[in-house]
């Protein structure tokens, strides 16, 4: 993890043109950098900054009682990191969640305390914060209908055109599964079904996804 003061990084992503952030927000801020693998969050750990993420793409993982993880979201650029905490949705640091980088990642920090001091009296960032966890409880509510009422192969094949990385899907089966609401067993017999007509093949950490030949097996199911 390396962490920049923003007045001090060298490329702002644009960020100083985005009317979210003004001046003193920015000024306040930092730029974060972690690399694939690195956790941004850990889950139990107090939330000290809010973040907004600028680029690459992280995951969000719960941990329950009986060690068993779930992967509960993808976030891509734009998303925010702590918005809950933000809002004081999650009351204590026990509620956090691991949040784990799947590529480089680099996110604008906003001091949590500052944060909650100041962008709470601001109308703007508080409609923004309101209008992202909505869109976010949207998304997690068709995830749920779509696991509901499609067959596996149909939420694998999207599965892998949204969420590769370089070209490769690097969750655990265990962690696919959960995410999309099928037994281990189930997801491994159609990975082995894709692995067969060629849309997968198996690396020693990873699967490398043929975007060609998902294209093209996602067109014949049409």
């Amino acid at each position: 993890m390396k962490r920049t003061a923003f007045l001090a990084a060298r490329e702002t992503f644009g960020l100083t043109e985005n009317p979210l952030f003004t001046p003193e927000i920015l000024h306040q801020s930092s730029l974060m950098e972690f690399e694939a693998k690195e956790y941004i969050h850990r889950q139990g750990d107090e939330m000290t900054d809010l973040f907004y993420l600028v680029s690459g793409s992280a995951k969000i993982l719960k941990t329950e009682a009986n060690g068993k993880r779930t992967l509960i979201q993808f976030l891509t650029p734009h998303d925010f990191i702590g918005e809950l905490g933000f809002i004081e949705a999650e009351i204590s640091k026990e509620e956090t969640k691991d949040v784990k980088a799947r590529s480089k990642v680099i996110c604008l920090a906003i001091p949590m305390a500052y944060a909650k001091s100041v962008l709470f009296e601001d109308p703007r960032f508080l409609q923004k914060i309101g209008q992202y966890i909505g869109r976010k409880l949207i998304l997690r509510m068709d995830h749920f209908s779509v696991n509901q009422n499609f067959e596996l192969r149909d939420r694998l094949i999207e599965f892998l055109l949204q969420h590769t990385v370089e070209g490769e899907i690097i969750e655990k089966q265990s962690e696919i599964s959960e995410y999309l609401g099928v037994s281990y067993r189930h997801l491994a017999h159609t990975f082995k079904e894709f692995r067969e007509l060629g849309i997968v093949s198996k690396n020693q950490t990873s699967y490398q996804v043929d975007h060609n030949a998902l294209h093209a097996y996602k067109a014949s199911r049409a």
